[in-house]
C-alpha cells in the first residue's frame, strides 16, 4: 500500500462557488488506488449515487441523517465540510477512484482538540462494491497519516498527538479494521453514541504518534 503525500489546494465554500470571492485552505491526499478530498459543491452527482447505493448498507452503524432531502443532506454535507476546515475542528475526506473517479468512501478527523491534547476521532465507511479489497485500510491509513505529519516547519499535517475511534461491537468488520491498522483498545463506553434513534455502546480505541510508521 502506498504512502500518500498532502498536496495543499482549495476547496471553495457553497458562496464561493455561486460568485462569493471566499475560500478556503484544504487539502488533497493521494494513495496507490484513491484520491481523497473534502467534499465540493460540484460533487452532487457522485454524493447522489454513492447515497443510493450505500444508505441501506450504513443505517445500522451510521447516525440518522439530518435530513432525508438528499438536496439538504448534500447542503448540510458540504457546510459541515467548510465550517469544519475554517475552525479547525474536523477534517472529513471522501475517497474517489483515481482511475474512475467514483466515490468509494469516506474517511473523517472529526473532534480535533489543541492544546494540552492534540488529538481527534477518527471515522469511516467503505462503499460495499469496494469492500473486502483493503480500501479501508488505504483511506483510514492516509487519514492517519495527515493526522499525526508535523504542521509546522515545512510539514504538511495536523501535528496531532492522538487518534482515536469508536466501534460498536457488533460492526464486525471495523473492529477487524481498527485492529489489522493497529489501534489499541482503551475501554468500552455505554450508550456513546445514538446511532439510528437508539444510544449504542462503543469500544474506545486510540492510536498515538510514536506508534504510526506509516
Amino acid at each position: 500500500m502506498s504512502t500518500p503525500f498532502p498536496e495543499r489546494r482549495d476547496a471553495k465554500s457553497p458562496r464561493a462557488a455561486d460568485g462569493g470571492q471566499g475560500s478556503i485552505g484544504s487539502v488533497m491526499l493521494r494513495t496507490a488506488r484513491l484520491l481523497l478530498r473534502p467534499i465540493e459543491p460540484n460533487d452532487l452527482g457522485e454524493w447522489l449515487r454513492y447515497c443510493d447505493e450505500t444508505d441501506e448498507n450504513f443505517r445500522p452503524c451510521f447516525p440518522t441523517p439530518d435530513s432525508l432531502d438528499p438536496l439538504l443532506r448534500f447542503d448540510l454535507a458540504v457546510q459541515k465540510t467548510v465550517i469544519g476546515l475554517q475552525s479547525g475542528g474536523a477534517v472529513r475526506f471522501m475517497a474517489f477512484d483515481a482511475v474512475d473517479g467514483r466515490m468509494a468512501g469516506q474517511v473523517a478527523l472529526n473532534m480535533i482538540v489543541r492544546g494540552v491534547m492534540e488529538c481527534c476521532m477518527m471515522g469511516w465507511a467503505v462503499h460495499p462494491a469496494w469492500q473486502r479489497r483493503g480500501i479501508g485500510a488505504e483511506i483510514c491509513l492516509a487519514a492517519m497519516r495527515y493526522a499525526f505529519l508535523p504542521s509546522g516547519g515545512g510539514g504538511s499535517g495536523l501535528g496531532l498527538h492522538r487518534v482515536g475511534c469508536s466501534i460498536m461491537p457488533r460492526n464486525v468488520a471495523s473492529l477487524r479494521l481498527a485492529a489489522r491498522l493497529g489501534f489499541r483498545q482503551e475501554g468500552f463506553s455505554r450508550k456513546y453514541l445514538r446511532i439510528n434513534g437508539v444510544w449504542e455502546d462503543h469500544v474506545m480505541f486510540s492510536y498515538l504518534a510514536e506508534e504510526f510508521a506509516g
